[in-house]
């Protein structure tokens, strides 16, 4: 549909409101409709891909609760929790690794929405393929104070992912989530090799 003065979105605000948020009322009501131990089985199973992939990691650490050890993953819950926040440490020209800024953090966030196979001609095909994907995921944010701020990636598990899991059919349940958990393993693979070549790309983006 081409948007013009016949478009009443455009002509009648109160209109146009309702229309932009139809979607999300409708995974909303979707939502309303799948199981709580539907939910806590997809968002447990996915939590711990999420702990398991970072874990170690030299460039990507998860903050509170989720850095505190499986304990407090155990009292997780969907509702709460949703939002996974963590802190992207970059590899600098002369071999250190130091935390992201904000600046940084918002450059790495639209990298990967991007397909940057340009920035890394001389990769292997795999690695290609990777970085050719364009993940919508790791809004930057900031936490702390003006003396204690720390720049941060945060990765929210929607509602959609819920409704994608549930209603993906009969025997199909399954699949759906390890596809879901698939595509989130890509997004941090492609995160983390940003990361570790900062350094490449600190003068190469601007």
């Amino acid at each position: 549909m081409v948007v013009g003065a016949d478009d009443p979105t455009q002509s009648d605000p109160q209109f146009g409101a309702p229309i932009r948020w139809l979607p999300a009322l409708i995974e909303a009501e979707l939502a309303r409709n799948v199981s709580e131990e539907q939910s806590l089985a997809a968002f447990h199973r996915f939590r711990d891909e999420v702990e398991k992939r970072l874990q170690g990691s030299e460039y990507l650490q998860l903050l509170e609760p989720y850095n505190n050890g499986r304990h407090e993953w155990e009292n997780s819950h969907p509702l709460r929790d949703s939002i996974v926040s963590f802190e992207v440490f970059a590899r600098r020209w002369d071999g250190s690794v130091t935390p992201m800024g904000a600046q940084s953090c918002r450059r790495i966030f639209e990298l990967l929405n991007e397909d940057v196979r340009d920035l890394f001609p001389a990769v292997s095909l795999a690695q290609q393929s990777m970085l050719s994907q364009e993940f919508h995921i790791g809004q930057p944010a900031e936490l702390g104070s003006a003396e204690a701020r720390r720049a941060i990636l945060r990765l929210v598990i929607g509602v959609r992912f819920f409704n994608i899991v549930a209603y993906a059919g009969a025997g199909a349940t399954a699949a759906a989530l390890e596809s879901e958990i698939s595509d989130l393993i890509r997004a941090i693979d492609k995160l983390e090799f940003l990361a570790e070549n900062w350094w490449r790309i600190d003068n190469a983006v601007t």
